[in-house]
């Protein structure tokens, strides 16, 4: 081994001097540890004018506290945190997503084995954003009455949660994909559970103690494919799967909700056709829903689809003591068949001048009275 004579300690860290002559490519890789810190590679300190440069140690801390908590550095790894203790009575556990030690971010990852086993004085646990509840981590927990796992959970670890006896409550997130060997066993007192979409491995002996029935009443054996997604209630040790009930939305055309309604998970969900009132242009007759009704299996939304008509209206046409009527659809121009005349009378003719009013298009019913203007008659 190379003589590293020019080592010397110093406050904060282990010092070399490094001559010019040598390659820094070359620098040692030396294990040092002490005061739970460690070797995490070499930092520049100074270099000297004749090229002398000296290197201290940047080290690691392998374990600190922070707020009564106590973290572990996960092996392999140089920013990831196992919570490996606790310091005096716990009561309610927030375990942060991450924290500063050092002027350096870690993240807390897991929650390590028989971290809070038999620690009764625990009553709520916020588990941040760990990945893994380790081995009997809250193991006979009894002052726990009901718990959230988040999304981020991969692995609930064995006995994680044994005889946690009181616990009324407890919901898996999304995500999470196994239960390990009697994780949540002897938890006699559990009245409501529900469980991810995500399950995909249910060990042996996971709910122990525990009895789950069908709606019907039929037992259902503890395997994933009979608890993925499933909710259970009930207390006495037996529990129901509960059918899941899904609100469907109803709305018009234009986005309005008209209704919202109930369904069970697998019905049809229905609902009366819809009234769209008609406007000067069009009536509307409802065809139908969509997207096309099916099975519910979740929220759902259904648009209300409605044919349109374009509305015709009577325009009336008076011209002298004549009245006509004819239909004309809206936004047409109407229209005279003929030139509208009147008789003349004691030796005066008349000329057709306008219609009152003037003529537009259809928005409605409508009557136009022809105006005419006197023309003497010649030789009067």
């Amino acid at each position: 081994m190379d003589d590293y004579s020019g080592w010397k300690y110093e406050v904060g860290g282990l010092y070399v001097r490094w001559t010019t002559s040598w390659n820094e490519s070359l620098l040692p890789n030396v294990e040092y540890s002490g005061d739970m810190q460690r070797f995490n590679g070499w930092s520049l300190v100074e270099e000297s004018s004749i090229g002398d440069k000296f290197y201290r140690v940047v080290q690691m801390p392998t374990e600190f506290t922070i707020s009564g908590l106590k973290y572990c550095l996960e092996s392999g790894t140089t920013n990831n945190l196992i919570l490996v203790g606790f310091e005096g009575e716990l009561s309610d556990l927030v375990i942060p997503d991450r924290v500063e030690y050092g002027g350096h971010i870690y993240y807390v990852k897991e929650v390590g084995d028989r971290v809070f086993y038999n620690c009764n004085s625990l009553k709520s646990v916020d588990f941040g954003s760990v990945i893994r509840i380790g081995d009997y981590a809250f193991s006979g927990c009894t002052g726990l009455s009901e718990i959230a796992i988040p999304s981020t959970v991969k692995e609930v670890g064995d006995h994680a949660f044994y005889k946690c006896i009181n616990l009324k409550e407890i919901v898996i997130g999304n995500d999470v994909a196994v239960l390990k060997t009697s994780s949540f066993s002897r938890c006699d007192g559990l009245e409501r559970l529900v469980l991810p979409d995500s399950l995909e491995n249910v060990e042996k002996n996971v709910f122990y103690g525990l009895t789950f029935l069908s709606p019907e009443g039929d037992k259902l054996s503890q395997t994933a494919d009979n608890l993925r997604g499933a909710t259970f209630e009930g207390t006495g040790k037996t529990l129901y799967k509960q059918v899941p009930v899904y609100t469907i939305t109803w709305t018009n055309d234009d986005g309005f909700v008209i209704d919202e309604t109930a369904v069970f998970h697998g019905s049809v969900p229905q609902h009366d056709d819809s009234v769209k009132a008609s406007d000067a242009q069009y009536t509307y007759a409802f065809v139908g829903w969509s997207p096309e009704i099916v099975p519910a299996t979740g929220d759902a939304t259904y648009a209300a689809v409605f044919s349109k008509t374009l509305n015709s209206y009577t325009v009336t046409w008076v011209v002298d003591d004549f009245v006509s009527e004819r239909i004309y659809q809206y936004g047409k121009v109407p229209s005279y068949s003929s030139v509208p005349s009147k008789a003349p009378s004691e030796g005066v003719t008349y000329e057709f001048e306008r219609w009152e009013p003037s003529l537009s298009a259809v928005t409605g019913d409508a009557t136009y009275t022809a105006v005419f203007r006197e023309v003497a008659m010649l030789g009067c």
